[in-house]
């Protein structure tokens, strides 16, 4: 019995120092305010074929350090699969890569509203946007330092 118990605790402790690579429900940009402030007052980047619009705010307590959204509009990429799997394609090299920028903004005690937007309307292979969310990622990241 006390063997397990210490492997439980083994198990949870690597599993502390490993980043977790998850894309919650509460890491999502949904509520219609927030959206409408970050493209008022946002600031943007562009790396094609993406164009990112974020805004840095006071952290709130007990919230994500990063709000994402993914826009992929209807007249550019016109079928409904089509727009899906581009979304995907988003949010998963977001995910990926979001680790360093996440924890950028918990030192510095601020939340970042982002917003992905796909302006291409040709086929974006996988490589070439994961590429180019990093990229944008890096730029972000140098903003936050600067602040």
């Amino acid at each position: 019995m006390r063997v397990e118990e210490k492997e439980r605790e083994s198990v949870t402790e690597a599993t502390k120092k490993v980043a977790s690579f998850a894309f919650p429900a509460s890491e999502r940009l949904h509520l219609e305010r927030e959206i409408s402030a970050l493209f008022k007052h946002g600031k943007r980047a562009f790396v094609f074929p993406y164009r990112a619009t974020y805004s840095l705010l006071p952290a709130k307590e007990g919230s994500a350090p990063i709000l994402m959204m993914a826009i992929v509009p209807k007249r550019v990429c016109k079928h409904a699969v089509d727009r899906n799997r581009n979304k995907r394609r988003i949010r998963e090299a977001f995910r990926l890569q979001a680790n360093p920028l996440r924890e950028l903004l918990k030192a510095k005690g601020l939340q970042l509203h982002l917003a992905f937007l796909l302006v291409s309307n040709e086929e974006i292979e996988w490589q070439r946007g994961h590429a180019a969310v990093a990229k944008l990622l890096t730029k972000i990241s140098h903003c936050v330092e600067k602040e």
